[in-house]
């Protein structure tokens, strides 16, 4: 299906990334005896509008540590540290209500923008370490959402 047809008033304009921070003490990233944490979070920047648009910015926060998992609580293993803040613009062609756009940048924003953290950290950690990359897991932006509206 051609798709002019069926596009979305709503799109994403672009991303940025704004801070990207790694610490690396892994060769190559072990397949077992690690624990892996993963953090997600956004807030949303601004809202714009005028007369035929209204455009936003949203901020997504990623952070994921990797460890060996230690044998004694003294030993030092190695650890795999990222956390990436990304900024991504959307807009509205349509001329929709704040409240609905706001809803839409939660939750299609914020899924558009964890697919493009997840190939940024798929990138960054394959070429970060001699085997191996992390593979964020896929989330669900509705609950994201909940959990952030309920601070």
């Amino acid at each position: 299906m051609n798709t002019k047809e069926i596009k979305s008033e709503f799109q994403f304009v672009g991303n940025s990334i704004c801070s990207l921070n790694l610490h690396n003490d892994f060769i190559s990233i072990p397949e077992g005896d690690t624990s892996k944490e993963f953090d997600v979070r956004y807030d949303i920047e601004s809202i714009n509008e005028d007369e035929t648009d209204i455009w936003g910015t949203i901020n997504l926060y990623v952070d994921c540590v990797i460890k060996q998992i230690a044998e004694t609580d003294t030993d030092e293993l190695p650890e795999f540290n990222l956390k990436l803040v990304l900024n991504g613009c959307f807009k509205d062609v349509k001329g929709i209500n704040k409240e609905d756009f706001i809803k839409l940048l939660s939750i299609n924003g914020c899924a558009a923008l964890y697919s493009v953290a997840r190939s940024i950290i798929i990138g960054i950690s394959a070429q970060s370490v001699v085997s191996g990359s992390i593979i964020l897991p896929m989330i669900n932006v509705f609950k994201l959402n909940e959990k952030s509206t309920e601070k």
